[in-house]
């Protein structure tokens, strides 16, 4: 995820972020199923997402508070 941030948004918003363990996190992501059923999701024609560089494309200048994502490794 981290190299796909890097590769969209550039290595300014890549190393914004620190990555640390933490057990808590930890506990609560490795309980969710390794496989999940989308198909009620699909009923209700909700269309998933293209690729991780798509999701990353359209929330990384939400967060980071810009109109659109002009990739700057400066």
């Amino acid at each position: 995820m981290l190299a796909t941030l890097r590769e969209v948004a550039g290595a300014k918003a890549a190393d914004l972020v620190t990555v640390v363990p933490d057990p808590a996190v930890e506990a609560v992501v490795g309980s969710w199923p390794a496989v999940l059923d989308d198909r009620r999701a699909a009923d209700l024609r909700r269309i998933p997402d293209a690729s991780f560089e798509s999701v990353v494309g359209d929330c990384a200048p939400i967060t980071l508070g810009v109109e659109s994502i002009a990739r700057s490794d400066e």
